[in-house]
């Protein structure tokens, strides 16, 4: 830094050596002590003068040559680590990304709100989600979506590594109890970024919510670092049948039956259903109604069962976790598969079976769908306790929790 120190100019009328020599001891007092004090002024004005502040940097091209680190201080750039999900215990394989944050930071999956929490360890609160800076969490669709608890303040159309994204204003409607298993930030007004990570019709989005006290150009630069790392995140999931979810009019998942309170009549079996029953529409009672895979997988039974008439149970796996769907009252004869064959995602594999045949052995026409975690055999279409649903997965929850979408083949 340049410090100008004061000049002190001496006017005389004959050379400066003659007039220092013919100077008084009070004259000499006086110019000694004014050197004095414009030397003081001087260093004391170098000292505490304003200095111009810099705007924060981040160094992306060379991580180890960023700006130093400073853990009190989100704004500014720091020492950058690298880290990768699949280093994370237990996390739901959906995350499958790398990226780039302050060294200082770290990183954690929380169970309880299925999400990644990038945080400060340093940070002045007692919980790593109270010291959040970044927070992470994803959903399947086929195009960007927005929560009904939000209010959108402002929304802008971008794109993150190629990828299209959109970055939202968002605030939690009053209305809405406070998030669980969240910083307590995400409960009031932040920015969003939802990034699209693949063109499959159904995918996962990433969204990615930035702490009210986190620079921009260090978000920034986190966004830009991201490489999406996961090989199956395009998989889709279909619905079994058309319009499945409009066909769930009698009998849900869970519900206990008896033949005095079951809505069909006659009704032969009692206890807890363990799936849902999609039923056939009045017009199709003599057209094929096509069964479809929900998602890839490996045919563990294909037979006739009492009870069922054909069945139908494929291993399926999805998101690195495999679930077993039980396909019952189908018939047996438009079945295509067999044990060990593989099928894909919306492969068409058999029909319904006609009402009061034995092709659904006398029951009506529908199809009794059921999800098992696990690869599994169990048939059981109804269970005398409540515990004994544990083996079973609700199925209308499970579709809508990976995006499940209508087949778009006839």
């Amino acid at each position: 830094m340049l410090v100008e120190y004061p000049v002190f100019t001496l006017h005389a009328t004959r050379p400066a050596g003659v007039y220092c020599r013919s100077m008084s001891r009070r004259t000499l007092w006086y110019v000694v002590s004014g050197l004095a004090a414009g030397l003081v002024l001087g260093v004391a004005w170098g000292l505490f003068s304003p200095k111009t502040s810099e705007a924060p940097t981040v160094n992306t091209a060379n991580s180890n040559t960023a700006a130093g680190t400073n853990t009190s201080n989100t704004n500014s750039a720091a020492t950058t680590a690298h880290f990768s999900t699949v280093d994370l215990p237990d996390r739901d394989s959906a995350f499958a990304f790398a990226a780039d944050i302050p060294s200082a930071w770290a990183v954690e999956y929380v169970s309880g709100s299925q999400a990644i929490n990038v945080y400060d360890p340093k940070g002045a609160g007692s919980t790593s989600l109270a010291n959040s800076k970044i927070f992470m969490k994803y959903f399947r669709a086929s195009t960007f979506e927005t929560l009904t608890t939000v209010d959108i303040l402002s929304q802008q159309a971008t794109t993150i590594n190629g990828r299209p994204a959109v970055v939202y204003t968002i605030k939690k409607k009053v209305s809405v109890a406070d998030f669980a298993a969240q910083p307590s930030w995400r409960n009031g007004e932040h920015q969003v970024t939802d990034i699209r990570t693949t063109d499959a019709g159904q995918t996962i989005f990433y969204v990615v919510a930035k702490a009210p006290d986190v620079g921009d150009a260090v978000f920034t630069a986190f966004l830009a670092s991201l490489k999406f790392t996961a090989t199956d995140q395009s998989i889709d999931v279909v619905y079994p049948l058309h319009d499945f979810l409009a066909r769930i009019t009698k009998k849900h998942f869970g519900q206990y039956i008896t033949p005095q309170n079951s809505p069909v009549s006659p009704e032969r079996f009692s206890g807890y259903h363990t799936g849902v029953d999609a039923e056939a529409k009045p017009n199709e009672a003599s057209t094929d109604v096509p069964v479809y895979a929900i998602a890839p997988g490996t045919v563990v039974m294909s037979r006739r069962v009492s009870g069922y008439g054909g069945v139908v149970m494929i291993a399926h796996r999805v998101d690195n976790q495999t679930v077993t769907a039980l396909y019952g009252h189908l018939d047996s004869t438009t079945v295509t598969v067999q044990v060990g064959d593989t099928v894909a995602v919306g492969q068409r594999f058999a029909a319904l079976g006609a009402g009061g045949t034995t092709e659904t052995d006398g029951e009506r026409q529908h199809l009794h769908f059921g999800l098992l975690s696990g690869s599994s055999t169990n048939i059981k279409g109804y269970v005398s306790t409540k515990a004994g649903l544990a083996p079973w997965v609700d199925p209308v929850a499970w579709l809508a929790d990976h995006g499940a979408i209508e087949v778009t083949t006839p």
